[in-house]
Order: structure tokens, then sequence, then C-alpha cells
């Protein structure tokens, strides 16, 4: 049986990690780009332009347009993802529309730099090392991993969160086995509050109530934090500590 299956690992905090904002800065760059030329096209026409034509466009511009030169240190796979989501997020919101859905649903909208978070490759514009090493865009990274990963790469996406802490995470395609019932004996759970979990043969395993553990240093960083001045460099740096 084929499983997709995601690993997510902890970049290594140095120097490098510049290039990758530099790479969700272009890519938020084509992004508003795209959501602009959509909007006027909608506006001025009444329809849409399609994938192909998008992509097209984009790759035009980024080869023959001095103004758009920067878009060449993004890889051409990476941008062609900022641009499926683009439609993703178009499709889903007219299939909530015709379905008349519960809920909210919302075009996608602009972003600013530090807003957009995250951008994939999928055959290109990577090279993954044995161990904990991988060049992305030809420049090595390391990142901490904590478990090995199984299968096939089939893409890579790297993340940076609001607290500015990157992660690589790997999707691979492994083959596995369905793996059956060896014995005949079962047993119920039930998640409680006075036990974390609660077994039918009357087991109970109670919770490691990380919260309370952690509850000291966390009085202290947000002691720390509470010092600081807003936007200020040591503000960020509280954040990531």
């Amino acid at each position: 049986m084929e499983l997709y299956i995601t690993y997510k690992y902890r970049m290594y905090d140095n120097k490098q990690l510049r290039h990758i904002d530099d790479a969700l800065t272009i890519s938020a760059d084509i992004w508003n780009h795209c959501i602009a030329l959509l909007r006027y096209c909608y506006k001025r026409h009444h329809k849409m332009i399609s994938i192909t034509k998008m992509k097209s466009h984009i790759a035009k511009l980024r080869r023959s347009r001095s103004k758009y030169a920067a878009w060449k240190q993004l890889n051409s796979q990476a941008i062609q993802d900022v641009i499926e989501r683009i439609y993703k997020s178009y499709d889903a919101f007219f299939s909530w529309l015709k379905d008349k859905s519960s809920g909210k649903k919302s075009i996608p909208h602009y972003k600013k730099p530090s807003r957009y978070t995250s951008f994939t490759l999928k055959q290109t514009g990577y090279k993954y090392h044995n161990g904990n090493r991988i060049t992305i865009m030809g420049r090595d990274y390391k990142f901490v991993c904590h478990r090995p990963h199984y299968g096939e790469i089939k893409t890579i996406t790297i993340k940076r969160t609001h607290s500015g802490k990157y992660y690589i995470c790997f999707t691979v395609k492994e083959n596995r086995d369905i793996i059956t019932a060896r014995t005949g004996n079962t047993v119920g759970i039930d998640f409680g509050l006075k036990h974390f979990l609660t077994l039918s043969n009357g087991e109970t395993i109670d919770s490691p109530q990380w919260y309370k553990q952690l509850l000291p240093e966390l009085r202290i960083k947000h002691r720390n934090l509470s010092r600081c001045m807003k936007n200020s460099y040591l503000r960020q740096r509280s954040f990531r500590a």
C-alpha cells in the first residue's frame, strides 16, 4: 500500500536563513502580482485567466523584464506552486458558492511578505545529502534530523513560523504492508480529566502535564518579553527563544 507521509524538521538558525526570507519575499511578490492581474481581468473582461496562461506570463516577465529580475532567484517550480495555490483557493471559493456550504469562504487576498510563510519545491531546486544536510537553490542548510525518514522524496516545503523559526518538511511516498491484528484482544480507551487515558481492562495512563512542568521557565520568558520595547530586535529574539 502506497502512503504519502510528511516529516517535519527544525532548521538550524544561521545567517543563511536570510536567503529563505528573500525567497519568501519573492513568493509574496509573485502572489500579489497574480492576484492583481486576475482581479483586473475579471473586472475588465468578466473572466479568469487560465492557469497555463498565468504560468507562461510569469515565466515571460521573469525572463525578459529587468524589473522582475529578482524573481530569477526563486526556483521555477516554486513559482509554479505559488500560482497553483492561488487557483486552488479560487476553485475552493467557487465550489463554496456553487454548493452554498455553511461557513465563510473568501477569494484569495494580497499578502505582505511577513505573512507569506512557505514555499514548495517538487523535483528541482534542491539536493538532499545523507544525514541532515540539504542544498536549496544553490545554498547549503542543516536541520535537526531527530528521526529518519523513509521512501522517495516527492516534495520539500520550507516554512517560517510567526515566531521566526524555520522548518523543512519532506513529503515522501512509502510502500507499507497493511497491518492486521495478530491477537484477538481488543481494548476500549476513554479520555478523561483525572486520568489522561483509562483502558477498559482497568489500566490508567496519567497525563505528562507538560504545561505545569514548563511553567517556571515560561514565567521567566514572559517576564523578559514584557521588558522589551515593541518592534525591537531584543523583542524579536525573545519570541524566538
